[in-house]
């Protein structure tokens, strides 16, 4: 995930300090031992045509480590080399820029910049298998959604063999699209699909109807129908 240093700050003509955060990050841009501040929204263009603006093929970047779209985009980038500080090594470092402990983002990006200035040996350098670890965790974090969603989707099914089992009818193996947890929002019970007109029903599923195209999902709305009259036969 990490390489050892091998440039030293002095080698970069441009130093770049990043504090982000969700909605913006703040920037402080050490250029020929002048110092500027700088807010950027989180969009990856508007990040990407800053560093673009520099002009600067060799660009030191020092950021608390973290697993996000915006490390993916410095990563990516091949004019910068990204220095990752641990949050809690630049915890400890700010508070010597803010000892009443009032948080201020630009004396938090005071002190990553300070930090990589005077102790360099405090900072690790990132490489590319520092996002490849984020996506294995984000491919991880997906095979749990759909492990979760096939556990409850079982446990549905079961209910629903006892107490609804016309239900069952209506989506075919696709119990967990989105028309069907409708039809049970406005339909929970055989009652309720009982006591409703023949109209609504038809019209719950032909509001529906270009969406469940689009997704492909094979759904047989009109099933409904024929068990409603089945139903009421009975």
């Amino acid at each position: 995930m990490y390489n050892v240093t091998h440039k030293k700050p002095s080698d970069y003509p441009v130093i770049v300090a990043i504090d982000w955060a969700d909605e913006k990050h703040d920037f402080r841009i050490l250029r020929d031992n002048h110092e500027e501040t700088k807010v950027i929204s989180n969009d990856l263009f508007e990040i990407q045509d800053f560093f673009c603006s520099l002009q600067c093929n060799s660009i030191a970047v020092v950021i608390e480590s973290c697993q996000s779209a915006l490390m993916n985009l410095l990563l990516s980038m091949n004019t910068l080399d990204v220095y990752t500080v641990h949050p809690t090594t630049s915890s400890k470092f700010a508070k010597t820029f803010h000892v009443s402990g009032a948080k201020s983002d630009r004396s938090d990006t005071k002190a990553l910049l300070e930090l990589y200035l005077k102790h360099p040996d405090k900072v690790n350098k990132a490489d590319s298998s520092f996002s490849k670890g984020s996506l294995k965790k984000l491919n991880l974090r997906r095979r749990n959604l759909v492990d979760d969603r096939t556990s409850l989707t079982n446990q549905l099914t079961a209910l629903l063999k006892i107490y609804y089992p016309q239900a069952l009818k209506v989506v075919g193996n696709h119990l967990y699209a989105e028309i069907f947890m409708e039809f049970l929002d406005k339909y929970p019970s055989p009652q309720s699909v009982l006591n409703a007109h023949q109209i609504g029903i038809t019209k719950f599923f032909n509001k529906r109807s270009t969406v469940v195209k689009k997704q492909k999902k094979e759904l047989k709305p009109y099933v409904v129908l024929l068990l409603l009259y089945t139903m009421k036969m009975s």
